[in-house]
């Protein structure tokens, strides 16, 4: 993908938005859910303001994107991508990345396939909790940030020098304890 923001019509696909209600609509879609009295006027509001969004950048290339990332391992990530030019675009943006977050991203796709969204989010919040008592991070907003050399020195510094083990272990639970939603729970 050339971007890196998620469009519209890309959120809508993706699950994490049920509606498209474009900026300049926004004020007018306030007044009618400030008005609203019920949960039921609120769910009509929306419906009514939202509109069919622009095409998404993700669906333009969703046959690419699963020919290439459709795979398990970064081998065959790597290979597939090697076969068509966006796949190579892609592949290089991924090479700049922290070697560790590329495979953290690959093993949070893994493992949250066959999960619940609340699964999915103790998932995220015991990597987010590691991630930010690790270098990568801090050396990812040193580059780009703060020195603004736009050179992160990643540890490690390559993907085939990223240990499975280390990787496993940013999805163990957290040893204070882990995100617990009290809707979830049954609590609230």
């Amino acid at each position: 993908m050339t971007s890196e923001r998620l469009g519209a019509a890309d959120a809508l696909q993706a699950g994490v938005a049920s509606h498209y209600v474009p900026r300049h609509r926004l004020p007018e879609l306030l007044a009618l859910i400030a008005r609203a009295q019920t949960g039921d006027a609120v769910v009509e509001a929306v419906e009514t303001m939202a509109l069919t969004p622009p095409a998404g950048e993700v669906a333009a290339h969703h046959a690419e994107i699963a020919a290439v990332f459709g795979h398990d391992d970064l081998a065959s990530i790597e290979a597939a991508a090697a076969r068509s030019e966006w796949g190579r675009q892609q592949w290089a943006t991924l090479q700049k990345r922290s070697p560790t977050a590329v495979c953290l991203a690959l093993e949070q796709l893994r493992r949250g396939r066959t999960l619940d969204f609340t699964a999915c989010m103790v998932l995220e919040y015991r990597m987010v909790h590691r991630i930010l008592a690790g270098h990568d991070f801090y050396e990812g907003v040193r580059a780009v940030l703060v020195e603004k050399d736009q050179a992160p020195r990643w540890q490690p510094a390559t993907l085939d020098q990223v240990d499975a083990a280390a990787i496993a272990a940013y999805f163990e639970p957290l040893e204070a304890g882990d995100l617990v939603f009290d809707w979830a729970a049954g609590t609230g």
